[in-house]
């Protein structure tokens, strides 16, 4: 059985306002691949005063996959930039535009 952590991917993306983009990398798109299967996710807000208090993190179940193909971000700036990731190992991650996946404690 594998362990409930690594059963998902979950990714906090933080934006650059130097790249045109906020700094929740809200409106920031996520697709995976994972053999013939692509799941997407949008970063969307959260309404009221209390969603200011929310981290805001994406989350894709994995059920029993060990590695992600490919992990494709398309940030939320004028440009519509993007950045892929291959062979993604399951857990969690703080992504920032071209910092790569960094691995959350």
């Amino acid at each position: 059985s594998v362990p409930v952590d690594l059963r998902s991917l979950v990714l906090h993306l933080e934006g650059d306002p130097a790249l045109g983009m906020n700094r929740d990398a809200l409106g920031a798109i996520v697709m995976i691949r994972t053999g013939e299967r692509t799941q997407m996710r949008q970063l969307i807000g959260i309404g009221g005063h209390a969603g200011k208090q929310q981290s805001f993190m994406i989350h894709f179940g994995l059920g029993e996959i060990r590695t992600i193909d490919e992990v494709r971000i398309i940030w939320p700036n004028a440009q519509g930039s993007e950045e892929v990731f291959e062979n993604v190992e399951p857990g969690r991650y703080t992504v920032r535009p071209n910092g790569g996946l960094v691995p959350l404690d």
